[in-house]
């Protein structure tokens, strides 16, 4: 998670974007649907 966060500051820094332009941006896209993902427990082997 921690990577990502870095990630996104990185990408708005070279864009030259200020944190309210950011804002703006971010409230202005269209909602997107998050994809369902597996259940945690699913991925774990049982022993």
């Amino acid at each position: 998670m921690e990577l990502e966060n870095l990630d996104i500051i990185g990408l708005v820094r070279s864009m030259g974007l200020s944190p309210d332009q950011l804002a703006a941006l971010i409230k202005a896209a269209p909602p997107q649907p998050v994809p369902e993902t597996e259940r945690k427990e699913d991925s774990y082997e049982t022993v």
